[in-house]
């Protein structure tokens, strides 16, 4: 019997399709623990140890951190490095591979462990602007059109998972739906009774939760935390968005996503919060529109915060947590502890004011 067994187990494993490590990913993994390796002695006051090619982006020094952080499978599962898209081509790998879209626009691309889900349609507008098309490219470099379309909603992913999930509102009834976008099929439906009234809600996909903010027609907010395998409903009393890690943003603090225990909050008033994957770092503009100010901070302290120079709007977070900013002849990365940055030489085949026009990055954008 343990015979039979044991030649089960192995005809099981045998049959199971292991993809090759991607070349691109080691290769990024041995550049950031050889940035994060770097001296970059101290001097007094703050000096810039890396800048952002053609963004006047310069970073500080946070002080002597040799350790070498082991990966994090769920904040690493779907890290593609720098990943972008100009025009309708997909950028990935650190810009060592690309694929192209077959549709007019594309209006946001986001990591799942599936691959990279692309979000196209008739215009490049974010919310609206007609039917929401979607494709999947996979890791192998197959570009999939899924049979998924959606229209006035809006979309979330978690890196680690190969889900899409987004909150639908007709007739006031609001349902979650998930979808799984390898098998491509809808896996979940939600009814959320404790949101009826909404007009629209926004989620943020964390594992088996959503976390869902609902609007009403007279101004109102809810906020739900939405079990989608289970259909358990918790009402929370913070909004959580731009969720990294088991951390979420609230307004313009960092909270924990289970207790809504505060973390970190911004000395700033009326900062704006663009949260790390891993929850580790967190990009802050602050100072208005007018003369904004950006700084990257270790949310759980140990180091000075690293100021950037201002414009930022090419500015983002790669699945892995590291900064990343694009030019029309290069690519960016930065190591957010340390300030140690790598440039990567690539042409996109664009201007730099085509490069504005189109450019979508993973994560969000800052508008400077």
């Amino acid at each position: 019997m343990t015979e039979r067994l044991s030649a089960l187990l192995h005809a099981e494993a045998d049959a199971v399709d292991v993809p090759p490590p991607s070349t691109a990913a080691v290769l990024r993994r041995g550049r950031a623990v050889r940035r994060r390796r770097r001296t970059t002695g101290a001097v007094a006051g703050l000096v810039a140890v890396g800048a952002l090619a053609g963004t006047g982006l310069a970073l500080a020094p946070a002080g002597d951190d040799d350790a070498v952080r082991p990966v994090d499978p769920a904040t690493s599962s779907g890290d593609t490095g720098a990943t972008f898209t100009v025009g309708t081509t997909l950028w990935y790998d650190d810009a060592s591979r690309r694929a192209v879209i077959d549709d007019k626009a594309v209006k946001s691309i986001y990591n799942t462990s599936a691959g990279i889900l692309v979000r196209h349609g008739e215009n490049n507008w974010s919310d609206g602007g007609g039917p929401q098309r979607f494709s999947l490219v996979t890791p192998d470099g197959d570009v999939r059109r899924l049979g998924l379309v959606t229209e006035e909603v809006a979309h979330s992913t978690d890196p680690a998972q190969p889900y899409v999930a987004w909150g639908d509102s007709r007739d006031g009834s609001l349902v979650i739906v998930v979808h799984h976008v390898a098998a491509d099929r809808e896996v979940a439906r939600v009814p959320v009774p404790e949101a009826d009234g909404a007009y629209f809600a926004t989620l943020e996909l964390v594992g088996d939760i959503a976390y869902v903010r609902a609007l009403s027609e007279d101004g109102g907010e809810r906020h739900l935390a939405v079990d989608w395998r289970t259909g358990e409903v918790t009402p929370r009393k913070l909004e959580v968005t731009d969720v990294g890690g088991d951390r979420g943003v609230s307004g313009s603090s960092i909270v924990e996503l289970d207790s809504g225990a505060e973390v970190w909050s911004s000395p700033q008033r009326n900062a704006y919060l663009d949260l790390s994957p891993d929850g580790r770092h967190v990009l802050v503009q602050g100072g208005g529109w007018q003369n904004p100010t950006f700084t990257v901070v270790a949310v759980d302290g140990g180091s000075e915060p690293l100021p950037l120079d201002p414009p930022a709007a090419r500015y983002s977070w790669t699945a892995g947590s590291e900064l990343m900013s694009v030019t029309a002849d290069a690519v960016t990365t930065c190591d957010p502890a340390s300030g140690a940055c790598e440039e990567l030489p690539v042409d996109l085949g664009v201007t730099e004011e085509e490069l504005l026009e189109t450019l979508r990055p993973t994560g969000a954008v800052f508008e400077s």
